[in-house]
């Protein structure tokens, strides 16, 4: 593991604790920062009844009602930064990140449903999950990610070398996909 990798996956499991309240227990929320640091699986044994629940009672209250009456999310996602974008490890990394909150927010993903709710404190909104987070939840974290800025429009590529493919998004929706030989060894880190 490289020394930035160590470096992003401590902050990165700092913020998590904290934002989480995974505490001293024996099992923890932790990112599989090989796979994603967007994104990560909801393990089979979340919620614990103390650890796992934010301390402010209005914030408590709003995401134990969604969990009763939605269920356990399948992933969490882990956003960074104002505008939502999906974020690389490189980026995280060196703390020059732009547009970059002062606390992370987390969202639940419902992937089979294909919503996503978002809270902030007592406040909870749903929307559609995107074609982008729904590639994050399913492949990890991309190789690469371009953007080519265009007024009114969001126009932008996510490559896995490792799996062979690119996909192109305009404002979050898949448009194109490219496939090509996979190059092994060339994760999220690239």
């Amino acid at each position: 593991m490289s020394g930035n990798r160590f470096f992003t996956g401590g902050l990165l499991l700092a913020a998590l604790i904290a934002f989480l309240g995974a505490g001293c227990g024996k099992k923890k929320l932790e990112p599989d920062i090989d796979f994603s640091i967007n994104v990560m699986p909801v393990p089979q044994w979340w919620p614990r009844e103390d650890k796992d629940w934010p301390e402010i009672p209005a914030a408590r209250e709003a995401q134990q009602q969604v969990w009763a009456e939605r269920g356990t999310p399948d992933y969490f996602r882990i956003v960074y930064t104002a505008d939502r974008r999906i974020v690389r490890q490189p980026e995280l990394g060196t703390g020059r990140m732009a547009g970059k909150k002062d606390q992370v927010e987390l969202e639940w993903i419902y992937f089979e449903d294909g919503e996503v709710i978002s809270f902030a404190g007592p406040k909870v909104k749903e929307r559609d999950i995107d074609d982008q987070l729904r590639t994050v939840c399913k492949y990890g974290d991309p190789s690469e990610i371009k953007t080519w800025p265009e007024v009114g429009v969001e126009r932008s590529s996510f490559t896995y070398y490792d799996h062979g493919k690119t996909f192109y998004f305009v404002d979050g929706a898949l448009t194109d996909t490219y496939e090509f030989k996979p190059m092994a060894g060339f994760g999220p880190e690239f």
